[in-house]
């Protein structure tokens, strides 16, 4: 009976509550904020008892490791002489492509979505003002940063994470993730702002400080990161979601941490400690879903193939933030979108060529458009080491090679005609192979889960659809599916 009357009475209540539904969603809404408030100070003592125990373990953890010694570039060193195509010898008939294995399109972790702060807090009189590869940020000053380390011993940098810790850094990570979401910044370019804002708390003298800050504010966001010492110098110990080449790394059961601060640093011994900070739990990822937002510093590159010229825009300050990259897997650069910018340049320069064209004929336009339009060098005889180019940077560089092309090729082919394309990496030459929709496309060919994908390679200058380079006919290629 009693819960019988208790139902009633609440029926009651509710057909009333339209007469009070204003106070009622004020007691709602003060209700919501006190737990709100009463949730986020659980969070931050939640957070304070970490570091403070994060602290007591850097404080005699330590220990020596062996760097391991960086990874070499893979090499792609395609002579000049076969990447001419010469009708005459090329009698071979169709063959198929040997498929060594099917790389399949990465799956890469994100990072949880930071609690927010209250927003009451976040903003402060005074601001910082940053000059993000030349585009300007504004974000809130906040007190208790720049205090300077006494050494580099383990007490000292303890007690420096628990300095950290009692700062409104909660305050700061939330503008920083403001940041990284209006610019579309992805990991790597967030760290790269982590460093911007490390450059204005402390001076320039101050390497150590800003390598332990850089860490902390990286660890609390969620990336597993480390801090290293070799002799008196702090380091930045990063795990990355792929392999990163030219830098020297520490091998612990979770994998790697790569050196990216210190590139005197080829091997040797290095301090560091095994635990990873509880809240970290994702690499830094280095790929991008979107093309970072710059400001735009515009060059423009002159394209000639034969007699049509098209004028093609870029954004200087892409490339800048590019050449800040370490070299990493081919996947990164295949599937890093192009800038709006320069998408909408190119479209306007060969949109008019591609209309009324048929599937095979706009294919054959583009492949023509990167065999042509762009002279051939290896990263060699370019730069004096290999670097593999993300497709923006085909317009700034006077040379490419093979796989250069390959990327700005596929990137084409998807944007303006919808076709999906896959890449044929070869031990020593990255070539494509296209979907077509038509099945009466013919030459040499890969087939990949009962589905057709017709060579076409950009580097084989004058090469029509469906021809490979003869020395690659029987070799067997790893397939790269994009994004």
């Amino acid at each position: 009976m009693k819960k019988f009357i208790y139902i009633i009475c609440t029926g009651i209540v509710c057909t009333c509550a339209g007469g009070v539904s204003a106070q009622a969603n004020a007691i709602y809404q003060q209700q919501f904020e006190s737990f709100r408030m009463q949730a986020q100070t659980q969070l931050s003592q939640f957070r304070d008892s970490i570091n403070r125990e994060y602290a007591e373990y850097l404080e005699r953890s330590w220990e020596q490791f062996t760097l391991q010694q960086a990874k070499q570039v893979p090499v792609t060193p395609l002579p000049d002489e076969d990447t001419r195509y010469i009708e005459d010898k090329d009698t071979n008939p169709p063959t198929e492509v040997v498929v060594d294995s099917i790389v399949p399109t990465p799956l890469y972790q994100s990072v949880e979505k930071f609690p927010s702060v209250d927003t009451q807090k976040k903003k402060t009189e005074e601001t910082i003002k940053l000059s993000y590869f030349d585009t300007p940020i504004e974000i809130s000053k906040f007190e208790g940063f720049g205090r300077r380390l006494v050494n580099v011993q383990e007490k000292q940098i303890a007690s420096f994470w628990r300095q950290l810790s009692h700062t409104p850094y909660q305050q700061l990570i939330q503008e920083l993730l403001d940041v990284k979401e209006e610019m579309y910044l992805n990991d790597w370019g967030f760290y790269q702002l982590i460093l911007q804002v490390s450059d204005v708390y402390y001076l320039p003298v101050q390497v150590n400080e800003k390598t332990v800050f850089s860490i902390f504010i990286l660890n609390q966001t969620g990336y597993r990161a480390k801090i290293g010492r070799v002799g008196n110098t702090l380091i930045s110990l990063l795990a990355f979601q792929t392999e990163v080449y030219g830098k020297p790394f520490l091998h612990l059961p979770d994998g790697n941490y790569y050196v990216i601060s210190a590139d005197a640093i080829s091997g040797g011994q290095v301090f560091s400690y095994r635990l990873n900070y509880e809240p970290s739990k994702v690499s830094l990822n280095l790929t991008a879903k979107m093309p970072v937002r710059l400001s735009m510093q515009t060059k423009m590159r002159e394209i000639t193939v034969e007699k049509s010229k098209y004028t093609i825009e870029y954004n200087e300050n892409l490339i800048t933030f590019y050449q800040a990259y370490p070299q990493t897997e081919f996947s990164v650069y295949a599937n890093t979108p192009i800038s709006v910018a320069t998408c909408k340049s190119l479209e306007k320069e060969l949109t008019p060529f591609l209309k009324e064209k048929s599937e095979r004929e706009a294919v054959g336009y583009l492949i023509y458009f990167v065999q042509k339009g762009f002279a051939y060098k290896t990263d060699t005889e370019q730069l004096g080491h290999e670097k593999c180019f993300f497709a923006e940077e085909m317009f700034h560089f006077p040379f490419s090679d093979c796989e250069d092309r390959a990327i700005l090729f596929s990137h084409l082919v998807r944007s303006f005609l919808g076709l999906e394309v896959v890449l044929l990496d070869y031990d020593d030459h990255v070539a494509t192979a296209v979907k077509f929709k038509s099945n009466e496309v013919s030459g040499d060919y890969v087939d990949i889960n009962k589905e057709r994908y017709v060579v076409c390679d950009p580097t084989y200058i004058g090469a029509p659809i469906g021809r490979a380079m003869t020395r690659y006919k029987n070799k067997k290629a790893r397939i790269l599916f994009l994004n």
